[in-house]
């Protein structure tokens, strides 16, 4: 009697009788979610390994921005600060000619003057451009942004208050052509991510092609006598890079 008594004590110590308890006890499901979650937490770093492994990708012109011209009107009248200026432009972008084999973070486009043209007979020996707000907008299936579905549109922007300083070249026809001269060499990256990027990397993957697309550019100019004036701007925005 005190042999059978002991025995099932010591049963009841075994690890695998306190499980069994455990089970019967109605407890299954507490090591069935934590067997679910340790799951998905592999999962999950799996997949943040294979992006860490994955090199940033160059993409050429993502955007559609290179070579575009955005003209820039100046307000007509001279005051104490500099010039205000505003302009856009209208443009078509292809889909994107890439293969992603994971969905990336980021993608970036650096944004650049390339050149710019002042309308008038003469112009000032050099344009300073400062407070540069440059915002551009993608979409498909309808005429304008506004009437796009969320879906299907996406809009990113860049803002920089370093100053640009642009040198007079030759002057013909009526308009002077001015080219860099120093300061940044950059408006600045064009930066999308999370569900923006989602949305452009749709509209860019995805039928129709070409998408549509919009650039504006707002600046803040010198000297004064571009007042009235109209300085087209031609953007340098060939670098593109991805990012995992």
């Amino acid at each position: 009697m005190n042999v059978a008594t002991t025995t099932r004590d010591q049963a009841t110590t075994l690890p695998g009788a306190s499980l069994l308890s455990a089970t019967e006890a109605g407890y299954v499901k507490t090591p069935a979610r934590g067997l679910r979650w340790v799951g998905a937490l592999l999962a999950a770093s799996v997949i943040l390994d294979a992006c860490s492994a994955i090199p940033p990708q160059s993409v050429t012109d993502p955007l559609g921005l290179d070579g575009q011209s955005v003209a820039v009107r100046f307000a007509g009248f001279a005051g104490v600060q500099a010039v205000p200026g505003d302009g856009g432009g209208a443009f078509t972008v292809a889909d994107l000619d890439v293969s992603l084999p994971l969905n990336p973070g980021t993608m970036l486009n650096t944004v650049a003057i390339a050149s710019a043209r002042l309308l008038g007979e003469t112009g000032p020996e050099t344009i300073s451009i400062t407070n540069a707000e440059l915002t551009v907008r993608i979409w498909q299936g309808a005429e304008s942004f506004d009437l796009a579905s969320e879906s299907d549109r996406a809009e990113v922007g860049l803002a920089t208050d370093a100053t640009m300083v642009l040198e007079r070249g030759s002057c013909f026809a009526g308009s002077c052509n001015y080219i860099y001269q120093s300061g940044p060499t950059r408006l600045g990256d064009l930066k999308l991510s999370g569900a923006t990027l989602s949305t452009a990397l749709s509209v860019m993957t995805t039928a129709p092609s070409p998408n549509s697309g919009s650039v504006s550019l707002t600046v803040q100019a010198d000297p004064d006598e571009l007042a009235g004036r109209t300085l087209t701007i031609e953007l340098e925005a060939s670098e593109g890079e991805i990012r995992f």
